[in-house]
């Protein structure tokens, strides 16, 4: 990772849209695919950068070939827990205290690794960071925010090449994932805060996903759902429409007509202009990730190309987020200089948005304590800001 800017990282952020198994610590997949005797194409940082973390991808398809080999760890309790509290100390190190992680706990289920487990080990890795961080004597005399965090489970669009991928199936087993998050967080108190669907878009239907939806807000379960990330705005329209998700994942082509790659688009610029009129108009955040996008849509040269651009224009709601720390090669401190290298912001403009990321948080406590937790980060950012 290149040098980052001394204030953008001290600056207190949120990231909402980060999967675990996309997030190792590089030395740390090599150590454990060592220990676990899990076959990788190399079992040096630069050899696996070279051959599987690339800096870019054909199409989202192939960026997703590089998540074999995490989920193949991640079907081992300890090795969930650890990575999960190193993605959180790796947050807290640049400035990040609140950090909604996501993962399909579905591809981590093992012999040795219910559902449940995947979901608790994780939470457990969570904890241990937050209790180190809030613990210590910078919190404690209020000089730092407390470290907050909440778990985001992701249904699966598409299961391996030899699993069941049938629309049945897909149905069934995204309903009885979200059945048993809300048992792990109703029964055990774990801070399961929401609901995703993810994996290849080409083909998917948000249809099949409803009776997963419709359960996760008939038990006050949040959700967010990735679309228009390959495909277009018909894609983004059929996720509103039938899943009424409370945030959209990276929504890349929400103002592009023209994709190609999805034949039942509706090729209208008025379609499109009402789609994202109405997602204004209902200020449905929108979860930017601008380096992941970049290395999944080869044909995207500048930002000005970004739909953080129109959105910015339009002063349509976002948060910057990184995917995929490891995958895409970046930091939520990196998002930020992506942007204000391309968009130079206000004072006010560049608080308005990072504050945002703490807004738009799912939050497992309660208002008065999320509305008490932005108040410290507010106060916090105004400090950092005065000693700049």
């Amino acid at each position: 990772m290149k040098h980052q800017n001394p204030l953008l990282k001290t600056l207190p952020k949120a990231d909402l849209h980060v999967h675990l198994d996309g997030s190792l610590r590089l030395k740390t997949l090599i150590e454990l695919a060592q220990s676990s005797r899990v076959k990788l194409p190399s079992y040096t940082e630069s050899g696996l950068l070279d051959l599987v973390f690339k800096p870019t991808f054909h199409s989202l398809d192939d960026y997703l070939t590089c998540f074999k080999y995490p989920v193949q760890l991640f079907k081992n309790k300890e090795n969930i827990e650890r990575c999960s509290y190193e993605l959180a100390c790796d947050n807290l190190a640049e400035g990040v205290y609140y950090l909604e992680v996501r993962f399909a706990p579905e591809l981590h289920i093992s012999q040795n690794c219910s559902l449940e487990d995947a979901i608790a080990s994780a939470a457990r890795g969570l904890e241990k960071a937050a209790h180190e961080h809030n613990q210590s004597p910078e919190v404690c005399a209020g000089q730092r925010p407390p470290f907050i965090y909440g778990i985001i489970v992701c249904a699966m669009r598409h299961f391996a090449p030899n699993g069941d991928n049938s629309l049945a199936h897909l149905h069934n087993a995204a309903l009885d994932l979200t059945k048993r998050a809300i048992a792990c967080r109703d029964n055990q108190g774990l801070p399961i805060v929401g609901l995703d669907v993810v994996g290849r878009e080409v083909g998917w239907n948000a249809q099949i996903f409803k009776g997963a939806y419709d359960c996760a807000h008939q038990n006050l379960l949040q959700t967010t759902t990735h679309a228009g990330e390959a495909l277009g705005a018909k894609s983004i329209f059929d996720a509103v429409a039938y899943l009424c998700p409370d945030r959209i994942g990276h929504a890349l082509h929400l103002f592009h007509t023209n994709q190609t790659d999805c034949p039942d688009c509706i090729q209208s610029k008025k379609f499109t202009e009402q789609l994202a009129d109405f997602i204004g108009k209902i200020e449905l955040p929108i979860e930017v990730c601008i380096s992941s996008n970049f290395q999944t849509n080869p044909t995207l040269k500048s930002l000005e190309d970004h739909v953080v651009t129109t959105l910015l224009k339009r002063d349509m709601p976002f948060v910057l987020c990184t995917d995929n720390r490891l995958v895409s090669h970046t930091t939520v401190t990196h998002e930020y200089e992506i942007l204000l290298n391309h968009h130079p912001l206000e004072p006010a403009a560049l608080k308005k948005i990072i504050i945002s990321g703490f807004h738009y948080g799912f939050y497992a406590g309660t208002l008065a304590e999320k509305q008490a937790f932005i108040r410290q980060i507010d106060a916090f950012y105004d400090s950092v800001i005065a000693k700049a």
